[in-house]
């Protein structure tokens, strides 16, 4: 269930799901993006909550002294986006009130899109890895301070599409990996 305020009237869904995706990009805050699914259940006339506005909310961490791995080795990243990738539909029942079920997840295919800077030893490493489908781990770690710092942790992908970019100057590879593996799509923990 979820309740959202809008121009004075609180608007409430229920039995939702969804996916979510986590865009991070060297030395900005980080943008974890929510799309639900669900049913309309009503919308009234009301007030903000008290204290809504009074209450402390820590800053959005940045992605700086952070981590950026692929295959277990720095990957220096400038951008990594990470979708969950979960589909999800609202069966037909003529009997609901809407005339469907509550949302149901039906399948996943995650993934993470990454732009690791090209060198001599790890970069094509990984253009090998990539070209002949070997799976290999992909981490992340943004924000320090405790109850703001999340990790992303792919365990097992598959690199595809890999392609050659600039940043600045210098080369760069990009990747979309692909979770491979049953239950070991992705990890996001915030702690």
């Amino acid at each position: 269930t979820c309740y959202f305020y809008r121009d004075c009237f609180r608007w409430m869904a229920t039995g939702l799901s969804g996916t979510l995706s986590l865009e991070m990009r060297a030395g900005e805050p980080a943008y974890l993006v929510f799309e639900l699914t669900g049913q309309f259940a009503s919308v009234a006339a009301s007030a903000m909550p008290t204290g809504w506005n009074t209450t402390v909310r820590p800053t959005a961490p940045r992605w700086v002294v952070g981590r950026s791995q692929v295959d277990r080795t720095l990957a220096r990243l400038q951008t990594m986006t990470v979708r969950a990738g979960i589909e999800s539909v609202l069966p037909d029942n003529p009997e609901a009130q809407e005339g469907f079920d509550p949302s149901v997840p039906i399948g996943r295919r995650s993934m993470v899109a990454i732009d690791p800077l090209l060198d001599t030893s790890a970069g094509v490493a990984l253009l090998d890895k990539a070209r002949t489908g070997v799976n290999m781990p992909v981490y992340g770690q943004i924000g320090g301070s405790v109850g703001n710092r999340f990790h992303v942790v792919f365990p097992s992908g598959r690199a595809m599409n890999p392609r050659h970019g600039n940043r600045g100057g210098l080369t760069t590879q990009e990747f979309q990996i692909m979770a491979d593996g049953a239950d070991r799509g992705l990890f996001l923990c915030s702690f």
